[in-house]
């Protein structure tokens, strides 16, 4: 999460919660990041009780209900406008339908994986237009999608992803590599090095948020829904791949740009 100390343009201040691990005992859950919503829901409390104004989040799982009764996205709702959250859309792709909470919420900026060497959506990255919950209830769709424009998010803010963001792909030359340390130290690449080859919407993600939070420290946006409103001048059209396409730097500040015009 991403905390400003002060108006005007500064150095946002980091925040990191830790909410997912496998390996304690006292949650029962013995597979690497697992956890439970309410530990993530009480991480976003404690960030919104912090005063964070944008918040990183790399984890996902099906939705429960739809996006307004779910409870990672009932969270993420309560805590716009304040906070500008940023969500992985998960990993469970290349399947239409599978973009997971919190991700799902209209209300957040949805992040997919692209590869680095090709651009292309990462196979493993979730697609849309929607959770799979919604898959067999085209009607409940509809009638969100109707609630969306009636609280006055960005238009097309209930189909997902939004955007896609390097997050790797299964192949070596698309691999990401992360400072690593502990048992996890080798299991992937075998080696003992503080370095492990990682990918996956929860790598895209902060990225994601990292650029924002400098964009928003800089005055370029006040809100992620600014960014989807830009976005959707400079782009015109959203896919159920990629959302609005692969965002970089300079994909930003046209985004900003086209909101001024």
């Amino acid at each position: 999460a991403f905390k400003y100390d002060r108006p005007g343009f500064h150095n946002p201040c980091m925040i990191c919660f830790k909410v997912k691990d496998g390996s304690e005992e006292e949650s029962g859950l013995l597979l690497l990041g697992e956890g439970l919503d309410h530990d993530m829901l009480r991480a976003i409390e404690a960030a919104y009780l912090w005063g964070a104004q944008v918040l990183s989040l790399s984890m996902s799982g099906p939705l429960q209900g739809t996006v307004f009764e779910d409870p990672l996205a009932k969270a993420i709702g309560k805590v716009y406008p304040q906070m500008s959250v940023i969500a992985a859309a998960g990993n469970a792709g290349p399947d239409a339908w599978t973009v997971e909470a919190p991700g799902a919420s209209p209300h957040a900026l949805s992040v997919g994986s692209n590869g680095i060497a090709s651009g292309r959506p990462s196979v493993f990255s979730a697609r849309g237009p929607q959770a799979d919950w919604y898959k067999t209830k085209p009607g409940l769709l509809s009638e969100d999608a109707v609630r969306v424009q009636q609280l006055g998010l960005a238009p097309d803010s209930l189909h997902k992803p939004d955007v896609v963001v390097p997050g790797g792909d299964f192949s070596p030359r698309e691999m990401l590599y992360s400072g690593i340390s502990g048992w996890m130290d080798g299991e992937i690449d075998g080696r003992l090095n503080a370095l492990e080859p990682l990918t996956g919407t929860s790598m895209s993600t902060p990225i994601m948020a990292g650029m924002f939070a400098l964009a928003k420290s800089r005055g370029m946006f006040n809100h992620v829904d600014d960014l989807k409103r830009g976005l959707g001048r400079v782009r015109e059209q959203k896919s159920s791949d990629s959302g609005y396409g692969a965002v970089r730097w300079a994909d930003m500040v046209a985004a900003a740009r086209a909101l001024r015009n």
